[in-house]
């Protein structure tokens, strides 16, 4: 702390009341992982959509998100909303400058090639990627999307995983990996199975279209 405040002298701490316990154990009750909600019911999800966004992955997305009782939120360039890869009009809930990923619980990037490098662009989606990675949300995406990730340097992050860019990973719920990923998995691909010695609530992954920047706390709320 006296680093950060750029302290060139540390203060005398304070005389505590009475001496310093050393001898308590740790409480399981009292810890914020070990007690995180076992079901995504309730959350909401932000996908920043363009022109161009996949109807096919939008759908699947929004129907993994109903089977688990979560909400899916629309943030477009335009308020108005998008034009899909289908030609049909998908209506948006808010404007990207008017809609930060502050408001969600986890995001998703669902650009089309040209789209992303528009957002790209866009100071306000650079910051709603960049502050989706700096408060420790799931960043799920495309793989148009990874132009706007490098853009604000999240790729290159020590945080993010390369041998994840090609799964979606979800804590604790895998039903809803599964459902989405079930419509997207790539050819050849299985499920992949935890690693060895995990807990019981650890991440697990199944192969999707394209991926996730994974955190720490996927169900962190800002």
């Amino acid at each position: 702390m006296a680093d950060g405040l750029r302290l060139k002298e540390t203060p005398k701490p304070a005389d505590a009341a009475k001496p310093t316990r050393k001898d308590l154990k740790k409480s399981p009750a009292l810890s914020i992982l070990l007690n995180s909600p076992e079901s995504f019911a309730g959350r909401k999800v932000g996908a920043l959509v363009t022109d161009g966004v996949n109807i096919d992955i939008l759908k699947a997305l929004k129907a993994a998100l109903k089977a688990e009782r979560a909400l899916l939120e629309i943030i477009a360039p335009k308020v108005a909303g998008v034009e899909a890869s289908d030609g049909s009009w998908v209506e948006a809930k808010q404007k990207i400058d008017g809609g930060p990923s502050v408001l969600y619980d986890a995001v998703a990037l669902l650009p089309s090639d040209d789209g992303a490098k528009k957002l790209a662009k866009e100071p306000a989606a650079r910051d709603f990627v960049a502050d989706a990675f700096a408060h420790m949300k799931i960043i799920a995406h495309v793989a148009a999307a990874r132009s706007l990730l490098e853009k604000v340097g999240v790729s290159n992050s020590h945080d993010t995983a390369s041998s994840c860019l090609n799964r979606i990973i979800v804590r604790p719920s895998l039903r809803l990996a599964t459902s989405f990923a079930a419509e997207h998995a790539q050819p050849g691909q299985g499920k992949s199975k935890p690693r060895d010695g995990k807990a019981a609530g650890a991440r697990e992954s199944v192969p999707a279209a394209d991926g996730v920047v994974p955190r720490s706390n996927p169900l962190h709320r800002s």
